[in-house]
C-alpha cells in the first residue's frame, strides 16, 4: 500500500527568506534610485550655478541673483 502524503506542510523561517528578500528589494530599489537622482540633481545644480557665477562675474546679473 502507498504511504499517505500529508496535505499540509509547515513553513519554516528558511522557506520565507526568498519572499522577504523580494519585498525588501521592491521597497529599497525605488528609495535608492530617488536618492541617486537627488544627488545627481544637487551636483548638476552646483556645477551650473558655479558656471553661471563665473560667466557673469562683474555684471549686474550676478548682483541680481
Amino acid at each position: 500500500m502507498a504511504r499517505a502524503v500529508p496535505l499540509r506542510q509547515t513553513v519554516g523561517v528558511t522557506d520565507a527568506i526568498g519572499p522577504i528578500l523580494i519585498i525588501l528589494a521592491l521597497l529599497a530599489i525605488p528609495v535608492v534610485l530617488m536618492l541617486i537622482g537627488a544627488g545627481i540633481a544637487a551636483g548638476l545644480g552646483w556645477v551650473l550655478k558655479r558656471d553661471s557665477d563665473e560667466q557673469y562675474e562683474g555684471t549686474e546679473y550676478l548682483e541680481i541673483s
